[in-house]
């Protein structure tokens, strides 16, 4: 998303925890997590030690694609059922961290 939404070029590799120190924002995904921001690593503030901008906006598109907001990234939800009543049965998304 930050690539295709933002524009932002992004870089898929492992990292080395000194490069967190010294990184402008840092952030968490998963599909527990979802977007979490991280403000500090080890006790060392990141940034500004509060949650940056690039961190907001990542935040507020996963948000939307979550529950179906946004009909192109559809395939990346699988429909969950959370109710077993039949009254209150509805369908949510749950996204995957896998590639597609």
């Amino acid at each position: 998303m930050a690539k295709s939404e933002l524009g932002i070029p992004t870089y898929e590799r492992q990292i080395d925890r000194t490069e967190l120190y010294t990184a402008d924002e840092v952030f968490m995904c998963g599909t527990g997590a979802q977007i979490a921001p991280v403000v500090s690593v080890d006790h060392r503030s990141i940034g500004t030690g509060e949650i940056g901008p690039l961190s907001t906006k990542i935040q507020t598109l996963y948000s939307e694609v979550v529950p179906a907001f946004r009909p192109e990234y559809m395939h990346w939800l699988t429909p969950t059922q959370v109710s077993n009543s039949k009254k209150n049965r509805r369908l949510v998304g749950t996204t995957s961290t896998t590639k597609k």
